[in-house]
């Protein structure tokens, strides 16, 4: 436990940023973005202008040198690359078994062209479209997406069109029908027994 020379209250090392000899660096995580806070609000706008622009700018061009450091080791060990890639997906996929399945589902059904291609609910674009799930526990139910729309959904940035929502309504309900006689049938059976 370390005590913060700010708040002076007693918090475990991990609430604090540390120095690479492993000793604290001033006051908590907390305090620090606190403090921050602060420093920023007394700024004068001009002045906030220019720390943003030189952010975005820092930002910008370490993206891009990172990409091309990525880009020239993926052209230098594309074996490597591939092996990493399998790893990735296949640890990503048994963590998510629901969204594996639901995707695989929606490949089959394209590969074997039960799928229309359709645009974009919510711009009517045509080129690169997705097909969005709603919910990982009705993987038949997809809507189609631009990449952009699709990702926005996926974050949380854009409601899905009500046309599209009333129509997964009425599909979960189908599907609960479905199940619920299928339990019906299989008493029935049970009761013939």
């Amino acid at each position: 436990m370390l005590t913060c020379p700010q708040c002076k209250r007693q918090k475990p090392k991990t609430a604090f940023n540390l120095r690479p000899n492993g000793r604290k660096r001033g006051p908590c995580r907390k305090c620090e973005a606190a403090q921050c806070k602060r420093w920023e609000a007394n700024l004068s706008p001009e002045r906030k202008e220019a720390l943003k622009k030189t952010r975005g700018d820092y930002k910008a061009i370490h993206r891009i040198r990172d990409n091309e450091a990525r880009d020239k080791w993926i052209a230098e060990n594309p074996e490597e690359h591939k092996r990493q890639s399998t790893i990735r997906v296949r640890r990503h996929n048994k963590k998510h078994p629901k969204r594996y399945a639901a995707r695989t589902w929606v490949n089959v059904q394209r590969r074997n062209g039960l799928i229309p291609l359709e645009p974009c609910v919510f711009c009517g674009v045509k080129e690169t479209i997705h097909r969005c799930h709603v919910d990982y526990d009705y993987p038949t139910f997809t809507f189609p997406a631009c990449r952009k729309h699709h990702y926005d959904y996926d974050a949380g940035r854009t409601k899905l069109p009500k046309s599209v929502q009333e129509e997964f309504e009425n599909h979960k309900r189908l599907a609960l029908s479905k199940i619920e006689q299928g339990c019906m049938m299989a008493a029935d059976s049970r009761r013939e027994d």
